[in-house]
């Protein structure tokens, strides 16, 4: 059997087989060594990740943060550069590179056998593709398995699975076969909005490169981008976090780079993603990575272009409070880590009551001194959506909350959105000289609702149509 797996393995990395249809690209098992720091002692397909690639997971597959002191089980995911030793970094856009996802099951378990006193390992999932809620559910569950019967052969048999999986296509609805169980998958409309096809070599898969042609320029459709909508912006913004939503929303739409610092890989992976996904159906047109570490070099290379001024477009999320040391002149952080509010001796917004932050004199005085920055921000939290969210709870609630949330960002960017009334929406292509920009109405709805002021408000239009999510969404990039 596992020959038959592996000839068909090297067939799709020979190109034989149809290696772009894969859901994943390889699995692999990581490991902390007490002498050489983070490796990588397993990879299936074998070869089918480059040394450099190979070395990127190794970088990423562990917590900064540590729990020494129990075993401790810790899901999370990670984005970094294909093939970087071959192709530069190219941040402005970042869009221009290609990226993988790595999806992280790490195990930390007490052996007193050890030098360290514990063994600290991943099982990791590779693939180009963005649906964080199903790998994450992927790696717990294969993760747990291999775990119990680590061998290659058991390794072998979890990737020979994933083979078994049908194409994927834009919208349609599958069931996979996860060992000796079955899920059911639907696929997103917008699969090659944020993903680089590989190149088509089947009928079936021009018919793919057709749709995403057709589909394109779409933006306006509301059922269309939905990269990380699956993450439960209720679960990841607790407490009183939940009320810098609007001011994050804001630095997304007018393009200001970002660092969130938070306590576990999982915890800031979640938050950065989810805000990728507030801009709904915008395309954020940056780099982002969910949980980045020190030993990363497109991280030494940003940390250069920051020390230049030349202040690339990048999400930026770790668990290293020293970040903020070695961005020192990042234009918007974002603190969660408890260190900082130790140090700072305040109540962590995580741990801080919603109902208490709307009761105060003054929320927003607080809320600066959680994110830090230089920028003007224009919006206020809206107190009856706050007012509005069930107090923390069962599922039910935290759906409902979800659910409240979702609706109303994508209304404010909707309303936003609708203050370019001349924009031929899904007519436009990025071959064609824009038309001239339009200029603010002061009868936008967005102002009456939100802001209730056409001075404020005609700056956020004016900021929002100088970056690349406007040209992008405009049809010109």
């Amino acid at each position: 059997v596992h020959g038959t797996v592996q000839q068909q393995m090297e067939e799709n990395i020979t190109g034989k087989g149809l290696r772009s249809w894969n859901w994943v690209k390889a699995i692999c098992i990581a490991r902390f060594d007490n002498e050489i720091g983070m490796t990588v002692d397993e990879a299936v397909p074998k070869g089918e990740l480059s040394e450099e690639e190979v070395k990127s997971v190794a970088m990423h597959s562990f917590p900064e943060s540590n729990c020494a002191e129990a075993d401790w089980e810790h899901s999370f995911f990670f984005r970094f550069r294909a093939n970087p030793k071959n192709t530069a970094l190219d941040p402005n856009p970042a869009t221009a590179n290609e990226y993988y996802f790595g999806y992280v099951y790490y195990i930390q378990k007490k052996d007193p056998s050890t030098k360290r006193g514990y063994v600290q390992k991943s099982f990791v999932i590779i693939t180009p593709f963005y649906f964080s809620s199903f790998f994450s559910y992927l790696t717990g569950f294969f993760g747990k398995s291999y775990f119990m019967h680590p061998t290659e052969d058991s390794l072998i048999d979890i990737f020979a699975c994933t083979l078994t999986w049908p194409a994927l296509l834009p919208g349609a609805k599958c069931v996979l076969k996860v060992m000796k169980e079955e899920v059911n998958a639907s696929i997103p409309e917008d699969l090659y909005t944020y993903i680089k096809p590989n190149k088509f070599s089947t009928e079936k898969d021009r018919a793919v490169s057709k749709y995403e042609t057709k589909q394109r320029f779409s933006y306006i459709d509301m059922k269309g981008l939905s990269i990380f909508q699956d993450i439960s912006l209720a679960e990841c913004w607790k407490g009183s976090t939940v009320a810098l939503l609007w001011n994050l929303w804001e630095l997304l739409i007018t393009e200001t780079p970002l660092m969130v610092i938070a306590d576990t890989p999982s915890e800031v992976s979640q938050m950065v993603a989810s805000l990728i996904s507030l801009i709904h159906p915008l395309k954020f047109m940056g780099d982002f990575r969910p949980y980045a570490t020190m030993y990363e070099d497109d991280i030494k290379t940003y940390i250069k272009l920051f020390k230049e001024k030349n202040k690339p477009l990048l999400i930026l999320g770790t668990c290293n409070p020293y970040f903020s040391k070695l961005f020192p002149d990042f234009p918007a952080v974002l603190h969660l880590e408890s260190s900082y509010y130790a140090e700072n001796k305040l109540v962590s917004p995580k741990d801080k009551p919603l109902k208490q932050l709307l009761s105060e004199y003054s929320p927003r005085a607080y809320l600066q001194k959680v994110l830090k920055t230089k920028e003007k921000l224009y919006l206020c939290p809206i107190k009856d959506v706050l007012e509005g969210l069930q107090p923390q709870g069962d599922d039910e609630r935290m759906s409902m909350n979800n659910w409240l949330l979702r609706t109303h960002f994508k209304e404010i960017t909707w309303f936003f959105l609708s203050m370019f009334p001349e924009l031929p929406f899904g007519e436009t292509s990025p071959t064609k000289s824009p038309p001239l920009l339009p200029k603010y109405d002061k009868a936008s709805k967005f102002n009456d609702l939100y802001i209730n002021d056409h001075t404020t408000t005609e700056k956020l239009h004016t900021k929002f149509k100088q970056t690349k999510t406007f040209l992008n969404f405009y049809g010109a990039s």
